[in-house]
């Protein structure tokens, strides 16, 4: 599916992307959410990075614009 597609560029370390919540399984420990704050979105949307080491800089503060940390549960 494109969700996993998304994933997969993401763990690859070729960017960022912003998915429904529910297109990142709880099972998915090597990616990080980001619930997207700014400007709110309607639906329940969160941006997901590669987790391990920083992020590029651009990743980094487009995610410090848009969201803020999101623990794994």
């Amino acid at each position: 599916d494109s969700g996993e597609g998304l994933r997969e560029t993401v763990r690859a370390g070729l960017g960022s992307t912003i998915l429904p919540e529910g297109y990142l399984p709880p099972s998915e420990r090597d990616l990080r959410p980001v619930r997207l704050a700014r400007p709110a979105p309607r639906r329940t949307l969160v941006g997901v990075t590669r987790s391990g080491p920083i992020p590029p800089r651009a990743v980094a503060a487009f995610m410090a614009m848009v969201g803020r940390p999101q623990a794994r549960t």
